[in-house]
């Protein structure tokens, strides 16, 4: 997919900004490269490429206060629907802090304004939320570990203290609950898969997940190393040599068996009020095979269905994955609607009242 051109770039920004600023300068590369921009009270500056375009300006201006905060909120009811209050806001430009109220738990905070409209919200909310209780927890930790643990001595307070947790090889052993959810396992088991040969470790591979994987690409180090194995379905994919054998596979397949309800549901529902052309999963639209859930071509319109576990889990073994897929569609003009699983289920009626409003904003441009 070709990038934007320095002339594509300027036309985009002056549909956001209009004729305030000077582009004479503009030399475009990349949505990540800075940007020199002429403010015709405070001179030149630069900036981000991709910041410029997401409306921050000139750093030093202070725009009118209340037709700039009307914008603000318009863009952040896209990203976080009707979770924050912005009685309190005053909005500078992106990268000044703005005060937020949350409806959820009557908290005040502060927070940087490009960082709420990229997704950030209330922390105190993601410290309750990191309170998950036990049966979470080891829900969770089954999702990462498969069934290989046993988690009948677990008493869970918080990913930051230990837990008991029983290996089916080695018995009992303690770990931090926040270590277990990011992949760690049995110090032992750990400690064995360190010396093991690619032969050896493709043996117990195929003893755990017999003959669905093909190991020929497979150069075995070490248990944290990752490994390539070939899926039937989907092609190669990378994965921690111990996680594979704790009995992980093709990520793509976990995926496709476990679509959502709620991502069934948000398909169904555009299908039923959208009759043109849509796309799901597309992979042709972005750089290297980011996918789109839903995709309206004619109206450049996509949405992208988060599913909290996983939305989290792609971004710890792929760090930049979201924001560089937002970053490309304001490359390529695609407007991309982010809905995440926990307010899908609260809020499934405001949602499709803004998902019509979108669709029609996007048919009468």
């Amino acid at each position: 997919m070709k990038k934007l051109t320095t002339e594509e770039f300027i036309q985009r920004a002056k549909e956001i900004h209009g004729d305030k600023y000077d582009y004479s300068r503009v030399e475009y590369k990349s949505s990540l490269a800075k940007i020199e921009i002429g403010c015709p009270e405070h001179g030149y500056f630069w900036q981000k490429a991709s910041e410029h375009l997401r409306g921050c300006g000139c750093p030093k201006c202070i725009p009118t206060a209340q037709l700039t905060i009307e914008k603000f909120i318009e863009k952040t009811r896209k990203v976080h629907g009707d979770k924050y209050n912005y009685s309190i806001s005053i909005y500078v430009n992106c990268k000044s802090k703005i005060w937020i109220i949350c409806n959820k738990c009557g908290h005040k905070f502060e927070q940087m304004a490009g960082s709420h409209l990229n997704g950030s919200g209330c922390p105190y909310c993601a410290k309750i939320k990191d309170l998950l209780s036990r049966e979470e927890f080891i829900e969770k930790a089954k999702k990462v570990h498969g069934n290989y643990y046993d988690y009948s001595k677990v008493i869970y307070n918080g990913v930051r203290n230990h837990i008991t947790i029983i290996c089916p090889k080695h018995g009992l052993f303690r770990q931090h609950a926040g270590s277990h959810l990011q992949g760690n396992e049995c110090p032992e088991c750990k400690r064995e898969k360190q010396f093991l040969t690619t032969e050896e470790f493709i043996k117990r591979a195929q003893e755990v997940h017999g003959d669905k994987y093909n190991y020929s690409l497979v150069i075995y180090k070490s248990a944290r190393d990752y490994v390539n194995i070939i899926c039937p379905r989907h092609g190669v994919f990378r994965q921690r040599a111990y996680i594979h054998l704790n009995g992980s596979g093709c990520i793509k397949c976990v995926k496709a068996s476990k679509r959502s309800k709620g991502e069934k549901e948000l398909f169904e529902y555009i299908n039923s009020i959208y009759s043109r052309k849509i796309i799901k999963n597309s992979r042709n639209q972005l750089d290297n095979q980011l996918e789109l859930d839903i995709y309206l071509p004619e109206l450049k319109l996509a949405f992208e269905y988060n599913g909290d576990y996983w939305h989290k889990l792609h971004e710890d073994r792929n760090p930049g994955y979201h924001e560089n897929k937002r970053n490309q569609c304001i490359e390529r003009g695609i407007t991309l609607i982010e809905i995440w699983e926990s307010k899908w289920k609260k809020n499934k009626d405001q949602i499709k009242l803004l998902i019509q409003e979108e669709i029609k904003k996007a048919e009468s441009n």
